[in-house]
């Protein structure tokens, strides 16, 4: 598996392949997963202290994860996805882990995940990770799971 930055001519293969999981997945409402981000991956993950990672393996597309700024301290993984048929491989945690090792370096404190209770399966990779539930909390009627990771 290759982990590396997105290019700028990969973004509409990124947003099928996570908009199809959202899709086959999940009972998704737009305001739950706003795609505002995916329509234009190069001004929202180029800022410095931003980053989205893509996994491939033999140049096919398996996995995303972002990494977004909260602010100098707090960064947000967002948009982590394996392709089902690659999960419980190892690759999601490689992918996690590329993406926690790019906060350290960036020098965040604290890493934040927050996904709806029905994304178990990146809830529990979060959770292998090291990650510790902190807050539990209804949304426009979704119950949205918050994940934390001390860097400190």
């Amino acid at each position: 598996m290759e982990v590396k930055p997105f290019k700028d001519s990969e973004q509409e293969k990124i947003k099928n392949f996570i908009t199809w999981i959202l899709e086959k997945e999940f009972t998704i409402k737009s305001e739950e997963y706003p795609e505002q981000d995916l329509d234009n991956l190069k001004k929202i993950y180029r800022q410095p202290g931003c980053i989205m990672l893509i996994a491939e393996e033999e140049g096919q597309l398996i996995g995303t994860v972002a990494v977004k700024d909260e602010n100098r301290e707090i960064a947000l993984i967002r948009r982590l996805f394996i392709h089902p048929a690659y999960r419980r491989r190892g690759f999601g945690l490689v992918l996690l882990g590329r993406a926690i090792d790019f906060c350290r370096l960036n020098g965040y404190k604290q890493v934040i995940f927050r996904a709806t209770s029905g994304m178990s399966s990146a809830i529990s990779l979060c959770l292998r990770q090291g990650f510790k539930e902190t807050e539990r909390m209804t949304l426009e009627g979704s119950e949205v799971v918050a994940l934390h990771y001390s860097l400190t």
